[in-house]
């Protein structure tokens, strides 16, 4: 039977966590502590494996030898199974073995699910992972964006559209909120838009200016206009 352990400060907040092994004989293997200040730590798990077990310090022996066997890849890693990581044992002949197909099992069932992306299976309820459809798995919820159209979590460490401080998962999502500017060749959000009445292209609603026709113009057609107007009152007078 291997376990899972935290350690929790007097505000019942978690501060450290270590992992551990029985087998059917009450042998038992651990590896190191992890905490906030790093990992390496092997004294706090003995002292309340000892404790708890009924078990002397002195019936610890450090190992470097795998106690788990099998091997760290595919998404499984553990200490335990690594001759570069240090052990503790009850016994040095320990070696468990390990049911994989139960271990996912076990996982699903916990709400766990496995990421490409983070190479590893995540709580998706407990870890803040979120599927996002721009990268089709999960990512961390720091990195996570709420489309502006469609509502849908996408991931900014994938494609995706800003405009103006508005996020969209997609630029078929933005162009639905927006109008795409060929001079300034990026979107724009519909109510910050308009079109020029000559040249008809999008422009920010500062960049118009009305013509004495009630029409609205781009800076570069406004020009054009008033030099056609002039022209025309010229030929008038």
């Amino acid at each position: 039977m291997a376990r899972y352990c935290r350690i929790f400060r007097e505000d019942n907040l978690p501060k450290a966590r270590f992992y551990y092994l029985e087998d059917d004989n009450g042998e038992l293997g651990l590896s190191d502590l992890y905490s906030w200040e790093g990992h390496g730590f092997y004294l706090a798990p003995q002292i309340l494996l000892a404790v708890f077990y009924g078990k002397r310090l002195s019936d610890f022996k450090e190992t470097y030898d795998i106690i788990v066997n099998e091997e760290n890849s595919y998404g499984f890693w553990c200490n335990m199974a690594s001759d570069s990581y240090k052990k503790y044992v009850t016994f040095e002949g320990l070696l468990a073995e390990v049911d994989l197909d139960k271990a996912v099992d076990n996982l699903k069932s916990e709400g766990y699910a496995w990421s490409d992306r983070q190479d590893r299976y995540v709580n998706i309820e407990d870890d803040g992972y979120i599927w996002c459809d721009n990268i089709e798995d999960f990512e961390d919820d720091c990195y996570v964006k709420i489309c502006e159209h469609c509502n849908c979590s996408f991931s900014t460490n994938g494609d995706y559209a800003e405009v103006q401080g508005v996020w969209f998962c997609s630029d078929d999502c933005a162009s639905m909120e927006c109008v795409w500017s060929e001079y300034h060749s990026e979107y724009i959000l519909i109510d910050d838009s308009c079109c020029c009445d000559d040249c008809g292209d999008s422009f920010y609603n500062d960049d118009m200016e009305e013509g004495s026709d009630g029409c609205l113009y781009c800076s570069s057609c406004i020009h054009e206009y008033l030099d056609d107007e002039e022209d025309e009152l010229e030929d008038i007078a």
